[in-house]
């Protein structure tokens, strides 16, 4: 079972007579070993309401609370800026709890009741133990049924909100679906466009601040100079999408082209194989597909990610899609449990290929199917080629 990541912002007046900055600090260590030892075990992440001089302050406390899961706020003095916070916090769906001293002189704020809130009376070390046990079990709490209904969909992406997103299509062959009159400018050109679709969807609703970009490539020397810096995330494989081939020892897998133009893929070590099938029902053809989804580290230590999304045919890419989307394109809602499940196998930004089967028509894609053992973590300094 992987280690889930937990991000935490502890937020606080610095100058108060009911408790001290270094006492914080001691409250989350305490937090963070009561949840490395609990199961499944979690690493705590923490950082701390006191921001470098020079800061713009407001925007550093936006994107510190944004990059939180958790937010612990003191509210003894009823500090304006630390309430703000908190309605910041609560806006953005993150769990908030709120502590307080019982001999604060300032009265509670009425709307506190939407907050979990535990009081104290001092934050000495001899009382540090129980109140970290108790805020152990708000975080527990939350864990369990999360208000935030993209939290494990961030977990499994683990995309950084400032970076830059690159969404590369493949391209038609400009025969394939032509248009005698041709009243398009640039997208028609592109392959597997439900999938490409879904992913902007997708990326634009989990990180909202992020720049994501749908850019043509034939390589990677079409992109921006900097897209090291960003992720990419490549959709379709390398007979519609060259800059694939160019991440192919990043791949456990690999496509395989028969004479008849049939396409299916193989595991390079394995040597399994995926060959997609057809059938009739009524006027109706059926397809039985295979895709898969793969996330990893760009490279070095960089921020940025690398993401493929690979089929045999344009189903099982499409299914790679609807694996891990917050809905399909007809309202399918089934990317939640799968994020779950990997994030619960996997753990926080895991480096991992899934293989899946997918069925579908000309009417649309059934939820892709896969097990426990078509999940494979990666290394990200392995090559398969």
């Amino acid at each position: 079972m992987g280690q889930l990541a937990l991000r935490l912002f502890i937020g606080y007046q610095i100058e108060s007579p009911y408790h001290k900055p270094e006492e914080f600090r001691r409250l989350g260590e305490q937090l963070a070993k009561l949840l490395a030892e609990s199961v499944p075990s979690i690493c705590l992440v923490s950082s701390y309401g006191e921001f470098p001089a020079g800061a713009h302050l407001w925007d550093q406390v936006v994107r510190t609370i944004q990059s939180s899961d958790a937010v612990i706020l003191d509210i003894s003095e009823n500090n304006p800026n630390v309430l703000l916070e908190a309605g910041l916090a609560l806006g953005m769906q993150k769990l908030v709890i709120v502590l307080r001293c019982r001999d604060a002189a300032a009265s509670l704020p009425v709307d506190i009741g939407s907050f979990v809130y535990v009081p104290y009376k001092t934050l000495g070390k001899a009382n540090l133990g129980a109140l970290a046990k108790e805020v152990k079990r708000g975080i527990d709490e939350y864990l369990l049924r999360p208000r935030d209904p993209l939290f494990y969909f961030r977990h499994l992406w683990s995309l950084r909100p400032d970076t830059r997103t690159y969404v590369v299509p493949g391209t038609v062959d400009k025969e394939v679906g032509k248009n005698p009159f041709e009243d398009y400018v640039h997208l028609r050109g592109h392959a597997d466009l439900d999938a490409v679709f879904l992913v902007t969807e997708t990326l634009t609703r989990l990180y909202p601040q992020m720049t994501v970009l749908v850019q043509s490539a034939e390589s990677s020397g079409q992109l921006p100079g900097d897209w090291r810096e960003g992720n990419v995330v490549c959709v379709g494989g390398p007979d519609f999408n060259k800059i694939v081939r160019e991440f192919d020892a990043r791949c456990p897998l690999e496509y395989h082209c028969d004479g008849d133009d049939s396409i299916w893929l193989s595991h390079k070590k394995t040597g399994r194989r995926y060959v997609p099938s057809f059938r009739s029902h009524g006027d109706l053809q059926m397809a039985t597909d295979y895709g898969f989804f793969l996330k990893a580290k760009l490279g070095g230590d960089g921020p940025g990610r690398l993401v493929l999304l690979g089929g045999a045919r344009t189903w099982g890419v499409y299914g790679a899609a609807m694996l891990v989307a917050c809905r399909g394109l007809l309202g399918e809602t089934g990317g939640g449990t799968n994020v779950k499940r990997l994030v619960d196998m996997l753990g926080s930004d895991p480096s991992f290929v899934v293989t899946l089967e997918t069925r579908g028509s000309v009417q649309g894609v059934h939820p892709p199917v896969f097990r426990e053992t078509d999940v494979e973590a990666l290394d990200d300094e392995e090559s398969y080629a």
